[in-house]
């Protein structure tokens, strides 16, 4: 299972793909510091087996914080944005896309 994240600035065409399994010099904390500037990451939850719509409606719901979801492309479901904001925003948007994925694999052991 895996989450494939993209960082971009809106009007980009192109985001820059950050990925343990496709850099395999990422440190363990899976930050990368490029030196550019980013005011988006696009998130791919389809190999990790959610929807992007199941992510954004479950951080909805629990923390009242709005992300986008996307339709289905190139047959990968899973994509959701998150526009960056105040440090506090970002880390309460962490905390509950984390314990969405938390609990579903809590649910699949059940």
């Amino acid at each position: 299972m895996g989450l494939l994240i993209l960082f971009g600035r809106i009007g980009d065409r192109v985001g820059l793909p950050i990925t343990r399994a496709k850099t395999p010099n990422l440190p363990a904390n899976g930050v990368c510091s490029t030196g550019l500037i980013f005011n988006y990451v696009l998130i791919d939850a389809t190999d990790a087996g959610a929807t992007g719509k199941e992510v954004v409606d479950y951080v909805f719901k629990k923390a009242g914080v709005m992300l986008k979801h996307f339709a289905p492309l190139r047959g990968r479901n899973g994509y959701f944005r998150i526009s960056l904001g105040t440090h506090e925003e970002n880390s309460i948007c962490v905390q509950f896309i984390k314990q969405f994925f938390e609990n579903r694999k809590k649910e699949k052991k059940a």
